[in-house]
C-alpha cells in the first residue's frame, strides 16, 4: 500500500492513501492535524525545520494552515471528526455503529504510513516527504531513478502470495458479510448450521481459483533495467544472463530511513563526520548492521 504526496498548481499538497483499491486524496495538513494534537505554530515550525529561507515554502504552508481555518477545522477532534464523517460509508470493515472518530482511526492506521505504528512518527515521515517533495518541484533536487540500486528491495515470492491470500479473505469475508446482511433483511430465520454456511461461503466465490488464477498469470510487470541496476539478487532465477533477465517479472518494493522511521536530524557542520563515523561502525561491525545503507542528504 502506497502513500503518494501530490502537489497542486495553487500550492497546496494533498496525500494519497487508497483503500479496497480505491485512491483517496485528502489535504496533507487535516491529516497532519489528525495525527498530533499540537498547536498550529508548532507544526508550522517542524514543517519549516531547515527551510525557512525558502519563502516560497514558507508562503505555500501558511496557506495551506490558513485553508483549514476557513472550513472550521482549528482543533485535531474537528479534523478528525471530518476525516471520519467524510470516509464513514467507504469503511466497510467496520460495524454500522462505529463513530466517525473509530472510521479515522481505523484509515489513520491501515491507510497512511502503515509500515509505522506511532503517530508521532508518521508525522515525522510526512513532514520530511513535503520538504523533499518542494524540493523537487522548484529542482533542488533531482528524481531518483526507479531502477537504482539503492531503493531497490527484494520481496520473497511467499510474502507476496500471503498478501494476495490476505486480500481474496478479506474479499470473501466482506462478500459473506452482505449475504447475511441480505438474508437478515428478508426476515426469514438464520441457521447457522454446517450446510447453510457452506452454502454462503460457495456463494461468495471461490478462493483456491482465484489463488490459482493469481500463480498461473501474476500481475507484477516485467522491467528493463537500467545497466548500474545489474547485480542484484532475481528472486526468480538468479543465474540467467542479462538479456534473459529483463524480461522476467521483478517484485520490488522501495526502501527508506531506517525501517522507514525518521530518527533524528544532525547539524550540518557535523553531518559529514557523523557519517564517516557511522560508516566506519558498519565496516567494522560494531553497533552498525553491514547491511546498512548510509546516505547523506544535504
Amino acid at each position: 500500500m502506497n502513500n503518494v504526496l501530490h502537489f497542486l498548481q495553487n500550492g497546496t499538497c494533498k496525500l494519497m492513501f487508497s483503500h479496497r483499491k480505491t485512491m483517496y486524496y485528502a489535504p496533507l495538513v487535516l491529516i497532519l492535524k489528525c495525527l498530533v494534537d499540537w498547536p498550529d505554530h508548532y507544526i508550522y515550525r517542524f514543517l519549516l525545520h531547515g527551510m525557512k529561507n525558502d519563502l516560497y515554502y514558507v508562503n505555500c504552508i501558511q496557506n495551506m494552515l490558513r485553508e483549514l481555518h476557513e472550513q472550521e477545522l482549528n482543533t485535531q477532534a474537528e479534523c478528525r471528526a471530518y476525516l471520519g464523517r467524510m470516509f464513514r460509508p467507504k469503511v466497510v470493515e467496520l460495524p454500522p455503529w462505529a463513530t466517525d472518530l473509530e472510521a479515522t482511526e481505523f484509515l489513520l492506521k491501515r491507510c497512511v504510513m502503515i509500515h509505522l505504528d506511532d503517530y508521532k512518527d508518521k508525522f515525522y515521515g510526512l513532514v520530511f516527504m513535503t520538504q523533499k517533495l518542494f524540493d523537487l518541484v522548484q529542482n533542488k533536487c533531482k528524481v531518483e531513478g526507479a531502477d537504482a540500486v539503492m531503493v531497490q528491495e527484494l520481496q520473497v515470492g511467499g510474502h507476496l502470495y500471503l498478501q494476495v491470500l490476505k486480500e481474496r479473505l478479506q474479499n470473501l469475508m466482506y462478500v459473506i458479510k452482505l449475504v447475511l446482511e441480505k438474508k437478515a433483511r428478508t426476515g426469514t430465520t438464520l441457521t447457522f448450521n454446517a450446510a447453510e454456511l457452506q452454502s454462503i461461503i460457495r456463494s461468495a466465490g471461490s478462493l483456491e481459483q482465484k489463488m490459482e488464477t493469481f500463480i498461473s498469470t501474476g500481475n507484477a510487470p516485467s522491467t528493463n533495467l537500467l545497466p548500474d541496476a545489474w547485480g542484484f539478487v532475481c528472486p526468480v532465477t538468479p543465474f540467467l544472463d542479462r538479456k534473459q533477465t529483463e524480461k522476467l517479472p521483478h517484485v520490488l518494493e522501495n526502501c527508506v530511513f531506517i525501517d522507514g522511521r525518521l530518527v533524528g536530524y544532525l547539524p550540518e557542520d557535523t553531518a559529514h563526520k557523523s557519517m564517516a563515523y557511522v560508516r566506519t561502525l558498519k565496516v567494522m561491525s560494531e553497533d552498525v548492521p553491514i547491511t546498512t545503507e548510509i546516505v547523506l542528504r544535504v
